[in-house]
């Protein structure tokens, strides 16, 4: 059995000889002699009192850059803790460690996923537990010096990182978010946007503008009190961010003028929460807000008007599972207009799409479950919605295509009575096959023309006639 003094030796040797060069031969071996010699030969008792050692493992790992092994062997196999007395160039390391762990995790860090409010079909697989990571990243934060610039970058970095990192998954800890986003100070948070080129992809070569850490504060900040339902005080929040923030970013004054309807929305402020929702309806049309706004009309009673709004949601592109709680929507509206049958299809169409990912079904269809267990074979969730699409494109205007601009892909109808701005995003088919005075149908709602700074009529669904 080797001597812990010797191996801790050898390893120290070898850590020397690699004179911190990233992916040295070297750190494999402190690797190999660590599992051979230590990892299954001592108590973790014993391994913590050699802080030396600890740091070369640990410097090993991150040097051919296995993030996630090394903090695996800090947090996991070690326990090692995080004290005032740890020296700052370790927790550097460690926390820049962290970063690029969490960055290796991250499903996606499109900054437009933050505000969907979708549960996505992804669950990190991390080998550290979620509390324990928020427990070595809130010592962390609190350990790095905040005067000293590039341990204060870090704090920054690490957090928004650990952000992207749970907003990509199944259940964002959005309460631990919010907490932890309270140990930076906004008013000290850089707030100069930086360009950069972006490097592969049909893009490359492009530069892009990105949101100040600021502005990212400001998104994730108020995105979590929503979350956690802290209304008044994200309204506050919020309000502060539209004043000090001088150019938004991933349409994120959109998102918090969003945030600041639906906060008052749930507070009950019924009336201007409806026509703040509907101010952000006409800046950016996504499925999500649709049906938000159809839900409140329905509140107000207007079933015509909820109904015009939830379909226009149904009828976007997008992923159907995503919005299992639309057709239920959809179908609350129907009954309220007296159509049983038609609201009775929709809910068929959520239970089929539960059925075939084998989802929980919640207690409102399950009386619907048993009636068609008794239907062998069972119709297709896809056949289901195809029928759906029939009724729901039933009010749809006819249109012809007055004008197409193909390099900047948006176009125009003409409609019975007026002119129809649209993008190629809202066509339903083969856009390249779209020519001018085809024949079509589309749904339209008002809209914002952006260089105009006016009101103006949108398609925002296009299908050949």
């Amino acid at each position: 059995m080797a001597n812990l003094i010797d191996s801790a030796q050898k390893i120290a040797q070898l850590t020397k000889e690699a004179k911190n060069q990233n992916n040295h031969p070297n750190y494999k071996k402190i690797i190999e002699v660590y599992d051979t010699e230590i990892k299954n030969q001592f108590l973790k008792d014993e391994i913590l009192k050699n802080e030396f050692l600890i740091k070369n493992i640990f410097n090993a790992y991150k040097g051919i850059a296995k993030h996630e092994e090394a903090a695996v062997f800090v947090i996991n196999q070690l326990n090692y803790k995080l004290t005032p007395n740890t020296d700052n160039y370790f927790l550097s390391s460690f926390g820049w460690n962290l970063f690029f762990m969490l960055k290796n995790a991250t499903r996606s860090e499109d900054e437009n996923d933050i505000e969907t409010s979708v549960v996505s079909n992804h669950q990190s697989n991390l080998k550290i537990s979620k509390e324990d990571l928020l427990e070595y990243l809130t010592t962390l934060i609190k350990l790095l010096n905040i005067e000293n610039p590039k341990e204060s970058n870090l704090r920054v970095r690490v957090l928004f990182q650990f952000i992207k990192y749970e907003k990509s998954n199944n259940t964002p800890n959005w309460t631990a978010i919010n907490e932890l986003l309270d140990h930076l100070d906004p008013e000290k948070l850089d707030n100069t946007p930086q360009l950069i080129t972006i490097k592969n992809g049909p893009k490359a070569g492009r530069e892009i503008e990105l949101a100040t850490d600021l502005e990212n504060w400001y998104s994730y900040k108020t995105k979590s009190l929503i979350e956690i339902e802290h209304y008044l005080e994200c309204i506050k929040v919020c309000e502060h961010a539209l004043k000090v923030i001088q150019k938004f970013h991933y349409d994120n004054e959109v998102w918090i003028k969003r945030r600041i309807a639906i906060s008052k929305l749930r507070l009950g402020e019924t009336a201007e929460g409806i026509n703040l929702l509907f101010d952000v309806l006409l800046n950016k049309k996504e499925w999500f807000i649709f049906k938000e706004y159809a839900e409140e009309i329905l509140k107000t009673g207007d079933n015509e008007k909820a109904l015009k709004y939830a379909i226009d949601a149904a009828l976007m592109k997008g992923d159907y599972l995503l919005r299992l709680d639309l057709f239920r929507l959809i179908s609350e509206i129907l009954v309220k207009k007296n159509e049983p049958e038609l609201a009775k299809k929709h809910l068929i169409a959520e239970l089929l799409l539960r059925i075939e990912k084998k989802w929980r079904i919640p207690e409102y269809l399950e009386s619907l479950q048993a009636e068609l267990a008794e239907i062998n074979p069972l119709p297709s969730a896809k056949a289901a919605i195809e029928e759906l699409k029939k009724y729901w494109r039933s009010a749809l205007q006819p249109g012809t295509i007055k004008k197409i601009l193909h390099d900047k892909r948006l176009g125009w109808i003409k409609g019975t009575a007026k002119e129809y701005f649209f993008r190629f995003s809202v066509v339903d088919g083969a856009v390249a096959k779209l020519k001018e005075g085809d024949k079509v149908l589309f749904s339209s709602c008002p809209g914002i023309n952006k260089v105009k700074n006016s009101l103006e009529e949108d398609a925002i669904y296009i299908i050949a006639e």
